[in-house]
C-alpha cells in the first residue's frame, strides 16, 4: 500500500537481552514511518516507573471510592462479601505498587515514552482482554475477573498515548472483541474510551453494569449432570442504543456482507494511520 514507506521490522534476535537496547535506540533515533514488532516484544519495552506508579495509585483511588460507595449504599450482610472482593483487587494493585517501588531496573533499555511513537496499532487486540477488574457483584456468571500482566502493560501504554495525542493515539483491530464475557466490551472501552467513561461517571464497572447490563437467574443442569441449580448470569444489555452510540465513537464495524473476502472483522480506531502524517508508529 505504501511502497515508499520507511519501515523497521523487528526480528526475534532484536529483542534478545544483548540486542534489545540497540533496537530501541534505533526506534528512538531513526526516521521511520512504522515499526512492526510482536506482542511479546512490545511488553519488553518498559514504560517509566513514574508513570506506572501514577496509574496504579489512580486505580487504587478508584477502587477505594467504589468501596466507600458500597459501604454507604448496601446493607451489612450483602455488603461484607462484596467489600472483600473489591479489597482483594485493591490489595493486588497495592502489591504491584510495592513491588514496583522496590525492584531495580533489569537493564537500561529506552523507556516507551522516549521512543517518539505517536500511534500505537494493535492487531489481534482481543488477546489483551484480561484487564484487572473490581466489582461488587458476586456469584454471577459472565463476569470475568481474570487479569494478565500483558493486558496491564498495554493499558499503561494506551493511557500514555491518550495523554500525548488527546485520545487519538491508539488503534485496535480484532475480529472477536466480545467472545466469552460481557465484561469484554467494558474492557475495550477502558482501553479506547477511558476519558469518555470518566466524563460519564462510568469508569467503575459496577456503575457501567448498572446502566448497560442485566442479570438473570435461571435453573440449569448442574456440572455433575445429576441435578439442577439456580444460576445467575450477567447475560443481557440494557440501554443498548445508548451503549452502541457511545461505542461507535471509536468503532468501525465491518460485517461479512461488506467484506466477503475476509469474513467478519471489527476495527476499533481512534484515528486513521497515515505514514505521511505520522512520523513513527508502533
Amino acid at each position: 500500500m505504501y511502497p515508499g514507506a520507511n519501515i523497521l521490522v523487528a526480528t526475534k534476535r532484536d529483542f534478545e537481552a544483548a540486542n534489545r537496547k540497540k533496537f530501541c535506540a534505533r526506534i528512538s533515533t531513526g526516521d521511520y514511518d512504522a515499526v512492526i514488532i510482536g506482542h511479546t516484544q512490545l511488553e519488553r519495552i518498559p514504560i517509566s516507573i513514574e508513570r506506572q506508579e501514577r496509574l496504579l495509585k489512580e486505580q487504587i483511588r478508584e477502587i477505594t471510592r467504589g468501596i466507600q460507595e458500597l459501604e454507604r449504599t448496601q446493607p451489612g450482610s450483602s455488603r461484607s462479601f462484596s467489600v472483600k472482593q473489591m479489597e482483594r483487587t485493591k490489595k493486588s494493585l497495592q502489591a504491584k505498587l510495592v513491588k514496583l517501588l522496590k525492584e531495580d531496573k533489569k537493564d537500561d533499555v529506552i523507556e516507551f515514552e522516549k521512543l517518539g511513537i505517536d500511534k500505537l496499532i494493535v492487531d489481534e487486540a482481543d488477546l489483551f482482554k484480561n484487564l484487572f477488574l473490581a466489582t461488587k457483584l458476586r456469584n454471577v456468571a459472565g463476569i470475568s475477573q481474570s487479569e494478565s500482566q500483558r493486558a496491564f502493560d498495554l493499558f499503561l501504554k494506551c493511557r500514555y498515548m491518550d495523554e500525548k495525542t488527546g485520545g487519538k493515539g491508539t488503534i485496535f483491530a480484532t475480529g472477536t472483541p466480545i467472545s466469552n464475557s460481557v465484561t469484554e466490551l467494558y474492557t475495550m472501552q477502558r482501553f479506547l474510551q477511558y476519558d469518555t467513561l470518566a466524563e460519564k461517571n462510568l469508569l467503575h464497572f459496577d456503575q457501567w453494569a448498572s446502566i448497560f447490563g442485566e442479570t438473570q437467574t435461571s435453573i440449569e443442569l448442574a456440572p455433575t449432570g445429576t441435578g439442577y441449580r439456580a444460576r445467575t448470569r450477567f447475560c443481557k444489555y440494557h440501554n443498548l442504543p445508548e451503549l452502541l452510540s457511545m461505542f461507535k465513537e471509536v468503532a468501525d464495524i465491518k460485517t461479512i456482507d461488506q467484506m466477503p473476502e475476509v469474513g467478519l472483522s471489527l476495527v476499533m480506531r481512534r484515528w486513521w494511520f497515515s505514514p505521511v502524517k505520522y512520523r513513527k508508529s508502533l
